[in-house]
């Protein structure tokens, strides 16, 4: 079986997804169309939520949406966002379905999404871990390697304020959370807000914090920590390697999301025995102890957080206990089950 992957190439999570499953799958995989009778011979093309039929047409000319007609085709989408679900996504949208024959998501909600919209079958496969990637280290020995890459980065201009003490509590955010639009608003769906809030209250408790930032796009957190006072270690562009350690550095990272369809910042901090505290959004309640869970109102058009004032680090059990959770998502467990999804398709 030949699978044709439309990966987005964006420095994105779905890039490294694609390549986890390229290198772990029992089907041949391509992900870049060298000439049309490579992707003439594909059984199979996997077409991730993000590019529009518009889009696949200027890159990849008529001859493959006419191709897309003739071969087996699965759509994922990774959720909706309702406030930005306008007229023009709607058209999108609509104006794909005529190629699916099956639709893929990560959760029941963005399911129920999809069905609203298509008479085409759903189905729900979570996200993946790369236990290769993603492991516990020591937090002390993780600091001083975030110290030192942070020196040789910045030089002379390096401070105190850069570095990552021993003494601090460090809370940790690793995802975008600004518009591209105009670097500035807030991406709401992943909850910036919230965040910022959250490091208000751990930072109120006088506990020395310091807040962990990572990945691109972080201009609405730096902005509102700044005028907050909140002191901020900020590695743009970081390598895998170093987002491991970063993530072992945290003494809890914050998932502070209102919508979402991993993410797999759950999956991460999880493997690497980080204390985590999230929103019940994606695949949190899946995988997350329950005293890791902080509930939105569902009710409040702004979801906001409920009883901030009354948030608690999770336990010490609480890690063992999504430690143990994310096992079956392993990407040696995960990767057959796509294959074989893939295979009943055609």
């Amino acid at each position: 079986m030949k699978i044709m992957c439309n990966r987005p190439y964006e420095n994105w999570v779905v890039d490294a997804m694609t390549q986890d499953y390229i290198n772990n799958s029992r089907h041949e995989v391509i992900d870049k169309i060298i000439d049309k009778s490579e992707l003439e011979s594909c059984d199979l093309f996997w077409w991730f939520g993000t590019t529009a039929v518009s889009g696949l047409q200027e890159k990849d000319s008529t001859h493959y949406l006419n191709l897309l007609k003739e071969k087996k085709v699965v759509r994922t989408i990774h959720h909706f966002v309702p406030w930005k679900f306008d007229e023009s996504r709607y058209r999108d949208f609509m104006s794909a379905d005529q190629y699916v024959d099956c639709y893929h998501t990560y959760t029941e909600n963005a399911a129920a999404n999809i069905s609203s919209l298509s008479q085409k079958p759903v189905k729900i496969i979570p996200h993946w871990f790369n236990e290769k990637k993603w492991y516990p280290l020591d937090k002390d020995e993780c600091r001083k390697d975030l110290n030192t890459i942070a020196k040789n980065k910045k030089k002379s201009k390096f401070t105190d304020a850069d570095r990552l003490e021993r003494r601090n509590f460090v809370i940790g955010s690793f995802q975008r959370d600004t518009e591209s639009s105009d670097q500035i608003s807030p991406k709401l769906e992943k909850g910036p807000d919230l965040f910022v809030d959250i490091c208000k209250r751990f930072y109120n408790l006088e506990w020395n914090v310091k807040v962990l930032l990572g990945g691109c796009r972080r201009e609405y957190v730096i902005n509102e920590l700044s005028k907050a006072g909140i002191p901020y270690v900020y590695f743009s562009n970081a390598s895998q390697e170093t987002v491991n350690k970063m993530y072992n550095a945290c003494d809890l990272y914050v998932v502070s999301s209102r919508i979402e369809g991993g993410p797999q910042a759950i999956f991460e901090a999880s493997a690497t025995k980080t204390k985590i505290i999230s929103t019940n959004c994606g695949q949190a309640v899946n995988i997350l102890d329950k005293e890791c869970i902080t509930l939105l109102n569902d009710n409040d058009e702004q979801y906001r957080l409920l009883d901030i004032n009354s948030l608690e680090l999770p336990s010490d059990n609480s890690v063992i206990n999504n430690f143990e959770n994310i096992e079956k998502y392993s990407i040696e467990n995960s990767v057959k089950v796509y294959d074989d999804f893939f295979e009943e398709i055609l």
